[in-house]
């Protein structure tokens, strides 16, 4: 099963064409989207693939305290989301393609949000003080796990 494995390098989204079956690399990597917030070593991705292989991150620099959801399909063609631009981070698309997850930060312990994509609204999940990030869908999307510094310690 070929696939390509997307990675960040030099502020930039990279594709490399990826042989599942083999397990091996089969080609060159070669640049898939420019002037990409990388977080560097902050442990934060700023980008998730669905499985139909459409992109989306975020646009803005990591350190920015406001940055815009993005949808980027196979051409390039680039798509800004009409969610309100805020501090996100670690996107994660739904298995069924419906939904995002993210962290928003607003300057506080972050919290969990989702953008509909239908219906074109954002959510917030969480509303405690503590960090709550992280966030995962369930394989059949319903759902969101999340870590939490609740009651002093890192739960999921």
């Amino acid at each position: 099963m070929k696939r390509d494995i997307i990675f960040a390098r030099d502020n930039a989204l990279w594709a490399v064409p990826f042989d599942a079956d083999r397990q091996e690399v089969t080609g060159l990597p070669v640049p898939v989207l420019e002037d990409v917030p990388v977080p560097g070593n902050s442990g934060y991705d700023q980008a998730a693939v669905t499985k139909n292989g459409t992109l989306m991150y975020l646009a803005g620099p990591c350190t920015s305290s406001t940055q815009s959801l993005v949808w980027v399909d196979r051409d390039g063609a680039e798509e800004v989301l009409a969610a309100e631009p805020r501090s996100y981070a670690l996107p994660r698309v739904s298995p069924d393609g419906t939904r995002v997850a993210v962290e928003g930060r607003d300057g506080q312990p972050p919290d969990i949000w989702t953008w509909d994509f239908a219906g074109e609204t954002l959510t917030r999940l969480t509303f405690d003080p503590a960090n709550d990030g992280g966030p995962t869908w369930t394989p059949d999307s319903q759902r969101v796990l999340f870590g939490s510094g609740r009651e002093g310690t890192n739960q999921v």
